[in-house]
Parts: C-alpha cells; structure tokens; sequence
C-alpha cells in the first residue's frame, strides 16, 4: 500500500485509468492475498477491475473515488481521481491518532519502566 500513499494521491492529481504500476502491483497483491481480504475486509476480488479493488479498500477508510470519462484516441477512458480536500481530512486523522498512539507508548515507558 505504499505506492498509493500519499506521495503517489499526491503526484497524481489527474488521476489514474487503473493500468498505472502502482495500482497493478497492489491488485496483484490484493488478488494473492484474496482469502484473506474475503476475511478480514468481506471484499470478494475474484470478478473486480483493478479499480473496483481500489475502490473498494478506500472505501473501507472512507475515502471515495470520482469516476469522469475522458476523451483519448481510443475512445473515451474512465479516469479516477480522490477528492484531494477529503483525503486531507483522512490523512489529518490517521495522524492525530498515530500521535496519540506513540504518546500513551510513551507514557507507559514512565509509568510501568520494568515491564
């Protein structure tokens, strides 16, 4: 998951069509381990596209996924984006909670030093 971190949402401000390596590399990762989401998330990835699957883990965080149609040469492509204000209140939270987490670590240093 760390190639779709905060750096790539980041970088990645046009959005992505679900055929960029970051995201093929976690979908093959998350069709491996399928068993295992199917426990853990009760996502079944057996008939999901690459962006399906990463719709679906966001959505377990409770960040969405905008879908738009863009013209190519091709034809028209879906292309998807995270609302960037939304994902910064996500990003916000998990922070304050990693604070919080390593100060109460911490404070069990001081309180129990021989455990």
């Amino acid at each position: 998951m760390t190639d779709f971190g905060r750096r790539h949402v980041e970088e990645t401000k046009a959005g992505w069509t679900g055929e960029e390596d970051a995201i093929v590399k976690l979908c093959d990762l998350v069709r491996a381990c399928k068993h295992d989401i199917k426990m853990y998330l009760n996502i079944r990835v057996d008939d999901l596209s690459n962006m399906q699957i990463v719709g679906e883990l966001l959505q377990q965080v409770g960040v969405k996924l905008r879908c738009t149609k863009r013209r190519t040469s091709e034809g028209r492509q879906n292309v998807y984006t995270i609302d960037l204000e939304e994902y910064a209140k996500f990003m916000a939270i998990l922070e304050q909670r990693s604070s919080a987490v390593s100060d109460s670590q911490e404070l069990s240093k001081v309180v129990y030093p021989l455990v």
